[in-house]
């Protein structure tokens, strides 16, 4: 028997509620919504590096003119909460198309936090194998449908590299492979990049590609918090 899901989510997942994911942020470029990102201090937010910067001749990062701002502190994409715009971005040295697909965007004010304007810590190991890890995002309901305007989240299960790569290789030793539930195919999606993977309350992930497209049985594939932990510590004030 075929089971039919209608992808009205973040694929397959849930509406946020006010104050749920604090931490969650809406990157923009020039005010239009291109990924989430994650609260780690007043000042710092950690995202995609490809939603902020592309690769050319190789080994040159291509930063578009016009700042990134955020809004924080909604569940509403294009209402509520606050905008601050970003003063600076720093893709990972390491960054290549998708490996280590990590960028720290500091902000030109400081953020007030609030109940639902905080910061997440971040891991120190990757979560256990087959673990329950949330996920969170504005991006599509599915391939080829529009966003959504509520936050939404599913859960995923965490697979070790030597799966992850046994399902689909080449997959990098820094990356953090997270697989949908294989009946809902729940997932993240385009507009989800950057956003946060959360497992015991500490951000575990950075949300990078899908393997094989949208609200499919494949990978979803984040940057591993704990592999550049200390990269984010030096590159950010939470030395």
């Amino acid at each position: 028997m075929n089971f039919r899901y209608p992808l009205h989510r973040i694929v397959n997942g849930r509406p946020a509620r006010p104050g749920q994911f604090p931490y969650i942020i809406s990157l923009r470029y020039d005010n239009w919504h291109v990924c989430g990102g994650s609260i780690i201090s007043r000042n710092y937010i950690v995202t995609a590096a490809h939603c902020t910067a592309h690769i050319i001749d190789g080994d040159r990062f291509e930063i578009p003119s016009l700042p990134f701002s955020i809004r924080a502190g909604s569940i509403h994409l294009e209402e509520g909460g606050v905008v601050v715009t970003v003063a600076e971005t720093i893709p990972h040295p390491g960054y290549n198309n998708i490996t280590l697909d990590i960028a720290l965007l500091r902000l030109a004010q400081p953020l007030n936090f609030t109940e639902h304007i905080n910061s997440i810590s971040l891991a120190e190991a990757d979560p256990p194998v087959g673990a329950n890890v949330d996920v969170a995002g504005w991006g599509r309901l599915g391939s080829g449908q529009a966003r959504s305007e509520i936050l939404q989240y599913t859960t995923l299960s965490s697979l070790t590299n030597q799966e992850c790569n046994r399902l689909h290789s080449h997959v990098h030793e820094t990356s953090l492979c997270l697989l949908p539930d294989q009946r809902l195919l729940n997932g993240i999606c385009q507009g989800d990049s950057g956003g946060p993977a959360v497992y015991n309350d500490q951000l575990v992930g950075v949300a990078s590609y899908v393997m094989g497209g949208c609200g499919t049985a494949h990978p979803n594939v984040f940057v591993s918090i704990a592999h550049t932990r200390d990269w984010i510590r030096e590159n950010s004030d939470l030395n």
